[in-house]
């Protein structure tokens, strides 16, 4: 029975955090923020914006559509599909607050501000697009031939604003159906993020070391040499993980990919209780081939 082999000139050896693997965790968290965060911008601003300028811009072109037609009785169908989106744009709850707002300016006694101009209305403006759906209800209320335009000032007027907001709006496409549930995958990175940071805190305030007499300081505890019982390296070679024994049965993992230096602990360990196998750089020792397996191979 070989016994450990004893190493009278060691040095301590402390560990650290390994900097690729703590640079890889901090870029990884940091991924999460921003994917989080991208999600999050596009699911509660950017799709919601997107739906606005598409429903907007639907009702400029039909308007447009309905005062572009070219006879006097005009186009039931256009006429009726204008109307229904008209009254559907002022029933949507953005509205509301919208219109109580003119409507108390309008019954405070106030002079009403002057009519807005088609370059000046901003069509994603709740306030504006209140005042131009009015306009529009009235512009349609009766199909004029566009040639006739100027002879029914509010019909022209709610063709400009119609051609305007057309020429702003009228090539948004809407949303896809899928778009939102996409983004709940990025904003699900959030809660990661803090994991990640966790992980990173808890791993830098580990610590591994190894001093002249052999004793282990490790989060598991303070092992004296005489307390260890063996290393186990069955998973060194593939994971760079080992397992220091206690003579009572506890196991303390070693994982050198986490830590810095830590295979030099793992090295003077493997070589004390390991000889034949293992060297002090933490690197199995190659054996030459016996005379009998040399003379049995020729």
């Amino acid at each position: 029975m070989s016994h450990p082999r004893e190493h009278d000139d060691a040095t301590s050896i402390t560990t650290g955090l390994s900097r690729s693997w703590g640079l890889r965790n901090a870029i990884i968290g940091l991924a999460c923020i921003v994917l989080g965060i991208w999600g999050g911008y596009d699911y509660l601003v950017d799709i919601p914006t997107r739906e606005k300028q598409f429903a907007r811009g639907r009702v400029c072109v039909l308007v447009k559509q309905v005062l572009e037609t070219s006879t006097p009785e005009g186009d039931p169908a256009r006429l009726a599909a204008a109307v229904e989106a008209i009254q559907e744009a002022l029933s949507h709850p953005d509205l509301q607050a919208a219109g109580e707002a003119i409507r108390a300016v309008l019954e405070s006694g106030l002079p009403p501000p002057p009519p807005p101009e088609p370059g000046t209305v901003d069509f994603l403006d709740d306030e504006d697009w209140f005042i131009v759906l009015q306009l529009f209800g009235a512009g349609v209320s009766r199909s004029r031939p566009v040639a006739d335009l100027s002879r029914f000032p509010i019909a022209s007027r709610a063709y400009q604003f119609a051609e305007r907001g057309n020429s702003l709006l009228g090539h948004f496409t809407p949303p896809g159906k899928y778009d939102r549930p996409i983004q709940w995958m990025f904003i699900l990175c959030l809660p990661f993020a803090p994991y990640y940071a966790w992980v990173l805190l808890r791993s830098s305030r580990r610590r591994y070391t190894l001093d002249a007499e052999g004793t282990l300081e490790s989060p598991d505890g303070t092992w004296a040499a005489d307390d260890i019982a063996t290393i186990e390296m069955d998973r060194w070679m593939a994971k760079s993980i080992a397992r220091v024994v206690h003579i009572d049965g506890r196991r303390a993992v070693l994982d050198a990919y986490v830590h810095r230096d830590l295979d030099r602990i793992v090295g003077r360990l493997a070589s004390r209780f390991h000889p034949e196998d293992w060297g002090e750089d933490a690197r199995r020792l190659v054996k030459p081939p016996d005379d009998s397996d040399a003379s049995d191979a020729s």
